[in-house]
């Protein structure tokens, strides 16, 4: 009787647990979404690993969201094959869990500069129309300039599709009296919303006059402080989701093989 009351509890505790993977495997889903939306916005200067982490993030949620009804339903109707298949894909799960995390902090360095580098790239084909509208949405939502820095448009090194030949063709002069800023930028780096005044700011001013203010940051940081932040919390998600199942697989595991497991619970009331 006492093995049967262990294994209704345990039952129940299991439900509960699937819940709150279904919550938690939803929410995922939600973030991962919010932040595919957001990279699809720069998809053109940021390289895939942007686009995987979000795709990443999405398939998990998705996938521990089906998994919770998968589990529900085994523990609802005392299914041993469903419970024991749900431990199993459980335990896997979170084996891959603790891999892609081992290895996205083994590898962050590889990947911000493949990242880094391709933002570099894109600099050399500004007058691409989807390369200009990425960076400036980049600059814009992350209040930066430049990669590393502001002056990373004026040192572009591509042939004749470089922002100084865009600046040129657009009046930029360095000898010049009115567009003639030593370092010209795109607008979208600027504080001011005036038109061409990335091309006539005041460098000695240019902590003032440029993203983000009182600072040179490039968008190398300013991209990595936003993924540091929603992933941050993403990472922390995974970890009470990583160990909410390790304990789901010992309480399937103790249902399957247990002697008051779910044959004996018939025996209740």
């Amino acid at each position: 009787m006492a093995d049967s009351t262990s294994a209704s509890c345990i039952k129940w505790i299991l439900n509960i647990m699937n819940l709150i993977f279904f919550i938690l495997g939803l929410a995922m889903f939600g973030v991962g979404g919010y932040i595919y939306h957001q990279v699809a916005n720069f998809s053109d200067v940021a390289n895939e690993a942007f686009t995987g982490i979000a795709i990443f993030i999405l398939c998990l949620g998705a996938f521990i969201f089906l998994l919770s009804f998968f589990g529900y339903f085994g523990t609802l109707k005392e299914n041993v094959c469903m419970t024991t298949t749900y431990s199993v894909i459980l335990f896997v799960l979170f084996l891959l869990e603790i891999s892609a995390a081992i290895y996205g902090f083994v590898e962050k360095d590889q990947v911000t500069s493949s990242i880094k580098n391709f933002a570099f790239d894109a600099m050399d084909i500004w007058n691409e129309t989807e390369i200009q509208t990425s960076w400036n949405t980049i600059q814009k939502s992350f209040d930066c300039c430049g990669v590393d820095h502001y002056r990373d448009w004026s040192n572009a090194t591509g042939h004749g599709e470089t922002f100084l030949n865009f600046a040129s063709a657009n009046g930029w002069d360095p000898n010049g009296t009115v567009l003639n800023t030593e370092f010209p930028v795109p607008d979208s780096c600027c504080v001011s919303k005036e038109d061409n005044c990335g091309l006539s700011y005041n460098v000695a001013n240019a902590t003032d006059a440029l993203r983000p203010v009182g600072s040179d940051q490039g968008c190398a940081d300013g991209v990595a402080n936003w993924l540091t932040d929603h992933i941050g919390a993403i990472a922390g998600l995974a970890a009470g989701i990583a160990v909410l199942e390790l304990i789901g697989v010992g309480f399937a595991c103790y249902l399957v093989k247990s002697e008051g497991g779910f044959d004996n619970m018939s025996y209740l009331a």
